[in-house]
């Protein structure tokens, strides 16, 4: 059985392919700038990988897309 490719989905919308497909989603890490510490995953992240780390069970790296980040003005 296959994982799915699902880099640059939405998170919401890779865990239903994923689970679909008949694999479990164990670990869903977050990755960000350093200066955004206090973010949180949600379903608007996007995919970057998907890692099996054991038979029919894969961890997903995410990340917040940019329209979703605070802005600050440049100094």
């Amino acid at each position: 059985m296959a994982i799915p490719d699902v880099a640059g989905y939405t998170l919401e919308d890779a865990k239903r392919i994923i689970t679909q497909a008949g694999f479990e989603i164990g670990n869903v890490f977050l990755t960000a700038p350093p200066r955004l510490k206090s973010m949180e995953i949600d379903n608007k992240c996007r995919v970057l990988r998907i890692k099996e780390i054991e038979k029919g069970k894969v961890e997903l790296l995410v990340c917040k897309p940019v329209s979703s980040l605070p802005c600050t003005p440049l100094k």
